[in-house]
């Protein structure tokens, strides 16, 4: 693999150069060359190497197959670089690209259950952070597509709701320590990088009604066809996934300032609905039902820290009372006979040592008796 990993690289990165310095033709058509050796190099990887979960990495790869049916569909309709208006009759193209998202989050949840299980908790993080971020595009882009086509509006609407549909099974991943498999991490990479192409589009389409590609597109969409193709020629690609548990906490640092960083979107987004320009009704509604489903997603997040935190006050408790009795056994077993449950001579030493401190000397009296034969009976 090593082999075909060196002859791969350069030949892609040749081809990547051409989509960032070429002739506009080239730069049209050469990622979409890309995608094919790279789709095309991840297929035969799984079908021969044979990963472990293999039905997740088969979805990834079909993914991918459908973002080439779009790409050579927008190319076809809309040209590789510049800005087509987008019609009724050629918005097929870009409803394909929907597809490969669940695709994608489907194959990401099958390697998520490989990872550190934390029970609910990664997926209402990886939820409340992508309602977060659905909130912000929706606040500063995505309310204003409605205003200028029907059409455009269900690619600002679907795009970017599909990237982020994947995204949250990219965040649950790494949340569940993803990231310490290669393979895993830069599967990652390249789901974020088809959510930057969505943005991009958007960000220069919106307010035009038209597809905005760009060299920014045309690179995002090579780097993901490039690693697309260095995930299955990977060695470590076919090492088996087994779950590991994580040491780190639910409560650790960087997930409670990810958390307050997370929970002040929603104010942001009602901010800009206030004090921004106004917009049509339904756009305060949508804000209200995804902050409302973020406010759900926030009082199951603060009951779950809750149970933690009584549990683990429980569990503190409990260590504290096992180490209670265990000292007062071992005092006991240290000051009576084994034999008989009697007082021992240590016993006894300590008891008049404590008479002798507390009462002055002329109160304290010795009293000893003595059996005559007592161990010979």
């Amino acid at each position: 693999m090593r082999l075909a990993l060196a002859l791969y690289l350069p030949v892609q990165l040749v081809l990547l150069a051409g989509a960032i310095t070429g002739q506009q033709q080239v730069r049209a058509v050469t990622p979409v060359l890309i995608m094919v050796i790279g789709a095309t190099t991840f297929t035969v990887a799984v079908a021969r190497r044979r990963p472990q979960p293999r039905w997740a990495w088969w979805l990834v790869a079909a993914a991918s197959w459908s973002l080439l049916v779009q790409a050579f569909s927008v190319v076809a309709v809309y040209g590789g670089v510049g800005a087509e208006p987008i019609t009724i009759g050629a918005l097929a193209p870009l409803m394909i690209a929907v597809v490969p998202f669940p695709l994608l989050a489907a194959g990401l949840f099958g390697l998520s259950r490989v990872t550190g299980r934390r029970g609910p908790v990664d997926s209402l993080d990886a939820t409340m952070i992508v309602l977060a971020a659905f909130l912000l595009l929706w606040a500063f882009i995505l309310d204003n597509s409605f205003v200028i086509s029907p059409q455009f509006a269900a690619v600002a609407i679907l795009l970017p709701i599909g990237a982020l549909v994947a995204f949250a099974m990219v965040v649950k991943v790494v949340l569940g320590g993803g990231l310490r498999d290669p393979a895993t991490a830069l599967l990652a990479v390249i789901v974020t990088t088809l959510l930057g192409i969505a943005l991009n589009n958007l960000t220069r389409g919106v307010g035009l009604s038209s597809l905005r590609t760009s060299t920014t597109t045309n690179i995002l969409w090579s780097i993901y066809g490039l690693i697309l193709g260095v995930i299955g020629l990977l060695p470590s690609f076919t090492r088996p996934r087994q779950r590991a548990e994580l040491a780190t906490s639910d409560m650790s640092t960087t997930r409670l300032v990810v958390f307050g960083i997370v929970v002040l979107v929603p104010l942001v987004a009602w901010l800009d609905s206030i004090v921004g320009p106004p917009t049509a009704g339904y756009a305060v509604v949508v804000t209200l039902v995804v902050s409302a489903v973020f406010l759900v997603c926030l009082v199951t997040r603060l009951a779950l820290l809750a149970r933690l935190a009584q549990r683990r006050s429980n569990e503190l408790a409990s260590a504290v009372a096992e180490q209670v009795a265990l000292q007062e056994q071992l005092r006991y077993q240290a000051t009576h006979a084994p034999l008989t449950g009697l007082a021992n001579r240590q016993l006894l030493t300590e008891q008049l040592t404590h008479a002798r401190e507390a009462q002055p000397p002329a109160s304290t009296a010795l009293l000893m008796l003595d059996i005559d034969g007592f161990k010979k009976r």
